[in-house]
């Protein structure tokens, strides 16, 4: 949950402070007529405002797509192994396929991930989908990590829409057919 703690609400106040601050600089020698430092001090407001917020939200932000334990996975499996993700998912397979070397299929439905799962292969898919594969085929999957992430586009009105809180309350879960067990390690 961004903005969870005083630390951290302080820590996002400190873009629009900048640009607040920015403002009324330039407002101040516009005034007085000095077009080239208003520039000057609205590139340099603006400049602030981006450096800032790489520094302080785009690090909460990744931390909540945590890649590199499903990455440590995948890459712990032979190369043969079948990758799968959930189409929902789609946004994650650049990434494992550019960390990993290999790139995942993508899974539509319930019946291609039922089909998909009959030979040896790792998924990511959400849980609720998981949750919609039969009872036989749940019970001889292992569960190889379990977390709650982003898994939808970051925009204004969804941050402001759910207060902050950017994680999907359904948790992302990588599953291996059997004999798969010691890829988790």
């Amino acid at each position: 949950i961004l903005m969870s703690c005083a630390d951290a609400t302080i820590m996002w106040w400190t873009v629009p402070v900048a640009l607040l601050a920015s403002g009324l600089a330039m407002l101040a020698v516009l005034a007085k007529n000095k077009l080239g430092a208003g520039l000057g001090i609205s590139a340099l407001g603006i400049s602030a405002a981006v450096i800032l917020f790489s520094m302080e939200i785009l690090p909460d932000i990744a931390s909540m797509e945590p890649f590199e334990g499903y990455v440590r996975i995948v890459n712990a499996t032979p190369p043969e192994v079948k990758i799968g993700v959930e189409e929902a998912l789609h946004g994650w397979i650049d990434e494992i396929s550019f960390q990993t070397g290999r790139h995942p299929a993508t899974l539509t439905g319930a019946t291609e991930l039922q089909a998909f799962l009959s030979e040896p292969c790792l998924v990511l898919t959400s849980e609720d989908k998981l949750n919609q594969l039969s009872a036989t085929t749940r019970s001889r999957l292992n569960v190889l990590l379990r977390a709650n992430v982003i898994t939808h586009a970051l925009t204004p009105g969804y941050v402001i829409q759910h207060s902050g809180n950017l994680q999907d309350p359904i948790p992302v879960v990588m599953v291996a057919t059997p004999g798969l067990e010691d890829s988790k390690k």
